[in-house]
């Protein structure tokens, strides 16, 4: 049978098009071809040469190095690694020819240093959460280098283990890693990549030790507890939250390194004395060897307050934890445990302010509710344990729908913020929390949360599982509708089903505008709105345009604090205090010339 034309004419198309792209060695596995405009933004934290035999006298000479994107360095802040265009094209297999060096802050290579190392892929290593994976042991040849061959395009983790030493980046300043987790100094994460030779350049930093005193400013040592933070640069030492805390003792040591920022806090118990005093020493002082921090004066000091839990009424053997609730439904303290008949004082805090207790024990739950402690005074509060009630409900809005992802929370615990309500709901997967006699600080966290706030499933149904009976309120809330107050009376064991709650479509609006000085442009700051005391945002930040406004709509009727701060990083800003009736558009100016504050019309 005579071969078909159209068909001849197709193979010898592809054997062309095949022939084509091995003799031009077209990169099929990087970001584009090389007439393609490659992306931005890329950050160098590792030097990558290609080591292949053909080119052992260098790194490649390329006009331009693409960064691979993988979710761990797109989205984590772990350092990312840039990958050079294959020369030959091809992929030569699945293996990768690994070569890692350790050099000083002088680029100076560190030889025999030991380490442990883990090669795995970026799936399983998040799933290890603050865990760190299984590692193998390794040491550096007398040149500083190692090999190894791996799989391509997965995650190498290294944990140098001869000590003194801390992971940095080629700079030479000291780098804090987040994967979704913290790690320690002494570790490091890279990307492996798609090509068949990868060498990664890691910076050792030499740990120095500094003496720290604390002292008041009468001369008197500090006795208490010290958080540090170690971060690679002052910024931010501002914006992370995290730290370790420690017991403090007189010239303690602390071990940093070249670049380091710390940031140290601590909260004074003496009166008239600042309370939360925090310090962000510069790396210049911290090397000096000795670091001094002086608590200062502060006459305007309240004395502080809290607490005396009266549990006479206890069987001996009985048993409930208890934990401070401040207005906005957080955690205050540690947890507490009270046992048998007895009485219990609370941690201390600052006076005058309004303070609640949660309570649960075995198949018994307790709360007192937000409670006004006046200066310096120690409140006594009568432990009265229940067995816990259940209820449930359901959210609408006026047509009938069913609102997923609703809050309901109890009015003590404040208004929930509008970065929950965002988040999609959450169907249960795990055992509700339920109150038992013994209980970790995290389980009881769990249904501490669990007992003043719930949120709707995908069926628009609030349930709480195990609540305090008696006569409650309880917020109801979605986005882009009004906030609906309930009253209920629950009593032990009761399994209530509410019924439904239906809510108004939120019609209020509010248009800020920000006057700034010249040639300072207004995009460079955002807008968020929170409820004042409480604590709770009530917006996500929202961005100006170039002529200085930002627009919000569909708010829910409350006293809003309009705060405005730099984009995107936040911190100190100015702030505007608003009542906001349904239904009605309030224009707002703020006027950043002036110093930052509340501003009041």
């Amino acid at each position: 049978m005579a071969a078909n034309p159209r068909n001849q004419q197709c193979t010898t198309i592809v054997v062309l098009a095949l022939i084509l792209a091995l003799a031009t060695g077209a990169g099929f596995w990087f970001w584009s071809s090389p007439g393609d405009s490659p992306p931005a933004d890329r950050t160098l934290s590792a030097d990558v040469t290609n080591t292949s035999p053909e080119s052992q006298s260098g790194p490649i000479a390329v006009s331009e190095t693409l960064e691979r994107p993988t979710p761990a360095n797109l989205s984590s802040g772990m350092p990312a690694v840039t990958v050079p265009p294959d020369t030959d094209g091809s992929l030569d297999g699945l293996v990768l020819s690994l070569t890692l060096k350790m050099v000083d802050e002088d680029g100076f290579p560190v030889p025999d240093v030991r380490f442990v190392f883990a090669i795995m892929p970026i799936s399983k290593f998040t799933l290890l959460k603050d865990s760190e994976p299984a590692t193998h042991e390794a040491r550096l040849d007398a040149h500083g280098s190692w090999q190894t061959e791996a799989d391509r395009g997965e995650l190498l983790f290294v944990r140098v283990t001869d000590p003194g030493w801390s992971c940095g980046r080629p700079d030479g300043s000291a780098w804090q890693q987040k994967l979704s987790r913290r790690l320690s100094a002494s570790a490091a994460v890279f990307c492996l990549t798609n090509g068949p030779y990868q060498t990664l350049t890691l910076t050792l930093l030499r740990d120095r030790e500094c003496r720290l005193s604390v002292e008041y400013a009468d001369g008197q040592p500090y006795e208490g507890e010290i958080s540090i933070g170690c971060f690679n640069d002052a910024q931010r030492s501002k914006q992370v939250r995290r730290f370790q805390v420690i017991r403090y003792q007189p010239l303690m040591a602390i071990t940093s390194s070249k670049g380091t920022w710390l940031r140290v806090t601590l909260r004074a118990p003496r009166p008239g004395y600042l309370e939360h005093f925090v310090a962000d020493p510069d790396p210049e002082t911290v090397m000096l060897g000795d670091f001094k921090l002086v608590i200062p004066e502060d006459p305007g000091r309240a004395p502080p307050g809290g607490f005396i839990l009266d549990h006479w009424s206890f069987q001996p053997g009985q048993i409930m934890n208890v934990r401070l609730s401040g207005a906005g439904g957080g955690s205050y303290g540690q947890m507490l445990t009270l046992s048998g008949p007895g009485e219990t004082r609370t941690t201390d805090f600052p006076t005058p302010q309004r303070m609640g207790c949660v309570g649960a024990g075995a198949n018994c739950v307790w709360a007192s509710g937000l409670i006004l402690i006046e200066e310096g005074q120690w409140r006594r509060v009568v432990v009265e344990p229940q067995q816990p009630c259940r209820l449930a409900l359901i959210v609408e809005n006026e047509a009938g729908e069913r609102l997923p992802g609703a809050v309901v929370s109890d009015v003590s615990a404040s208004h929930a913020n509008w970065m929950s309500l965002r988040q999609s709901f959450r169907l249960p997967t795990d055992p509700e929390p339920l109150p038992k006699a013994e209980m970790t600080s995290q389980e009881f966290g769990l249904l501490q949360s669990a007992m003043l706030r719930a949120k709707a499933d995908q069926s628009g149904e609030v349930v709480f599982s195990a609540t305090v009976p008696g006569r409650r309120s309880f917020y109801v809330e979605a986005v882009g509708y009004e906030c609906r107050t309930i009253a209920i009376d629950l009593k032990p064991s009761e399994r209530m089903d509410y019924g439904v709650v239906t809510l108004q479509k939120a019609t209020s609006s509010v248009v800020v505008r920000v006057i700034c000085e010249q040639g300072v442009d207004p995009a460079g700051f955002q807008v968020y709105l929170y409820i004042p005391f409480g604590g709770s945002g009530h917006e996500k930040p929202v961005r100006f345009n170039e002529d200085g406004e930002a627009g919000l709509e569909s708010i829910p009727a409350s006293r809003y604090q309009v705060f405005v701060s730099s984009y995107p990083t936040g911190g100190e800003g100015w702030s505007k205090v608003i009542d906001l009736a349904v239904g009605q558009r309030q224009d707002v100016v703020i006027d950043l010339r002036q110093p930052p504050g509340l501003q009041v019309d």
